[in-house]
C-alpha cells in the first residue's frame, strides 16, 4: 500500500511568512504617502493655555456701588487759650496754678517781679486822694466866698457891674490854686494809668473757664521770653472731632453725619474751620461726658454711588494702554478678549457701562 507523508507545519511557516509580507509593503506604502498617518487631535493654542492654568467663571452681577473716603479724626477740643508774656528777661515771681487745675475766667495765673510798682500804685493813689479832697475843698471855700461877696454886695447896693467885678475877683483869688491841683491831679492820674497797665502786662490771667492742660515747669524764679507758651487752658464743655483732610470742601456746614468710634455711633454737626481751610470740625449733637481727648474716629465720606449698576470683581478687569477687558469663553470654546467701558470702582467691584450684560461669564484667573 503506497502511504503519502503530510509535512504538518507548512501552513503555520506560509501564514508567517504572509504576514511579515504584508507589513512590508505596508511600511513601503506609508513611506511613500500612499497611506496616511494617524492625525493627533490639536487644541487652539489659546484653549491649551487656559486648560494648564487653574481659573473659575464668575458672572456680572447687578448691584449697587458707593465710592466712599474714610475721614480719620480726633476728639479735640475747639476752645483753648495758650498764654505767654510779651516781654524777654523778666523775672516771673509767682506762679499759682498747676497743670489739671480748674480755672475760671479773670483768675490770676502768674505774675512778674513788679519791683516797687505796686507801692508806687498805691503812694500815687493816696496822692490823687488827698489832692481830689483839696480841690474839692477849695472849691467850696471859693463857693463860699462868692455867696458872702454877694451879701456884701446886696447891702451896699452895689451895682451889678460892681458886683460881677467883685465877685471875679473870688474867682481869681481861688483859680489859680484850683488850676494847680487840676494839673498835678492829671500828672498823677496818666502815672496811675501807666502803672495799672504795667501791672496788667506783668501778670497773666484766665481769659475763660476751663482746665489747665499744660504750665511750663520750673517756672517761678526763671527768666521769660517773649511769646513763649507758659499755660494753656482747654474748655472741656466744647470739645469735637477734628479732621485735616483734603476733602473738607466736600462736607457742608451744618449738615449732619455720624462718627464711628470703637462701634459706637456719635451723630455730630459739619462745622469748617475759620481759618485753616483743610480743617473740618463735628461737633456732638447731644455732648457725650465719655469720651476723652484723643479718642479718635471716623467719617464715611460717600464721594458718588451707582444704584442697582452692574458690577465685577477688580480682579478679573485687565488694562492695556487706555483701554480694560475680560477674558471669556467664546462660543467655540477658545479663550478671547472682550473690551469693557468701566465706571467707578469700590470695595473692590468695578461698574460695566458697556461691553457685557447682566449673567454673562468671564474668567477669573487663580
Amino acid at each position: 500500500m503506497l502511504h503519502h507523508k503530510f509535512n504538518r507545519g507548512w501552513p503555520c511557516k506560509k501564514a508567517l511568512t504572509l504576514t511579515c509580507t504584508l507589513i512590508t509593503i505596508s511600511q513601503i506604502l506609508t513611506g511613500c504617502g500612499i497611506l496616511p498617518e494617524k492625525e493627533e487631535l490639536k487644541l487652539s493654542p489659546i484653549l491649551n493655555e487656559v486648560e494648564s492654568q487653574d481659573y473659575n467663571f464668575v458672572y456680572v452681577e447687578q448691584g449697587d456701588i458707593v465710592l466712599k473716603e474714610t475721614i480719620y479724626c480726633t476728639y479735640s477740643q475747639l476752645n483753648e487759650e495758650s498764654l505767654s508774656f510779651p516781654f524777654t528777661g523778666k523775672t516771673i515771681k509767682n506762679v499759682y496754678y498747676s497743670t489739671g487745675d480748674t480755672v475760671k475766667k479773670g483768675d490770676l495765673l502768674a505774675e512778674l517781679d513788679l519791683g516797687s510798682t505796686e507801692s508806687d500804685i498805691k503812694n500815687l493813689e493816696y496822692s490823687i486822694g488827698k489832692t481830689n479832697l483839696l480841690l474839692s475843698q477849695t472849691k467850696e471855700l471859693m463857693s463860699l466866698d462868692i455867696k458872702k461877696q454877694q451879701i456884701i454886695a446886696k447891702d451896699t447896693l452895689l451895682s451889678v457891674a460892681e458886683t460881677t467885678k467883685a465877685v471875679q475877683a473870688v474867682k481869681n483869688q481861688y483859680q489859680q490854686t484850683i488850676n494847680s491841683f487840676e494839673d498835678s491831679l492829671y500828672i498823677n492820674n496818666m502815672k496811675l494809668e501807666a502803672l495799672k497797665e504795667k501791672c496788667k502786662s506783668y501778670r497773666l490771667y484766665a481769659n475763660m473757664d476751663g482746665t489747665l492742660s499744660y504750665v511750663k515747669k520750673n517756672l517761678e524764679g526763671s527768666q521769660t521770653t517773649k511769646d513763649d507758651v507758659l499755660f494753656t487752658i482747654i474748655d472741656n464743655s466744647t470739645g469735637a472731632f477734628k479732621a485735616e483732610t483734603e476733602f473738607a470742601d466736600k462736607f457742608i456746614e451744618g449738615e449732619e453725619t455720624i462718627v464711628t468710634k470703637s462701634n459706637m455711633k456719635y451723630p455730630v454737626k459739619v462745622v469748617h474751620s475759620k481759618n485753616e481751610t483743610n480743617v473740618i470740625y463735628f461737633e456732638l449733637i447731644t455732648p457725650d461726658l465719655q469720651l476723652d481727648i484723643g479718642n479718635n474716629g471716623y467719617v464715611d465720606l460717600i464721594l458718588d454711588e451707582r444704584l442697582d449698576t452692574l458690577y465685577l470683581p477688580s480682579s478679573v478687569i485687565y488694562k492695556m494702554n487706555d483701554s480694560y477687558y475680560v477674558y471669556y469663553i467664546d462660543e467655540t470654546g477658545v479663550q478671547n478678549i472682550k473690551t469693557v467701558e468701566i465706571g467707578i470702582e469700590s470695595d473692590g467691584k468695578v461698574e460695566i457701562l458697556s461691553g457685557l450684560n447682566y449673567n454673562d461669564t468671564v474668567i477669573k484667573k487663580k
